[in-house]
């Protein structure tokens, strides 16, 4: 079984997507503010924060300081 998996630098929209994703797992501790604040972390160079996909769904992230 081939997987398409990607890895990219978090976006915008990958905040909600994300949070969702953990939430419907049972883990209500993942606000979109938390991954907003990721994104802001980046965007000012004070990290790296990279979003796993599999056959274009949401599989995962790592946060590099």
């Amino acid at each position: 079984m081939s997987q398409n998996i990607i890895l990219r630098k978090i976006l915008e929209s990958d905040c909600k997507l994300i949070s969702d994703a953990f939430k419907a797992q049972g883990w209500d501790d993942k606000p979109i503010s938390l991954y907003q604040r990721y994104l802001n972390f980046q965007t000012k160079n004070q990290s790296d924060i990279i979003i796993a996909s599999s056959d274009n769904e949401f599989a995962g992230y790592l946060t590099i300081n």
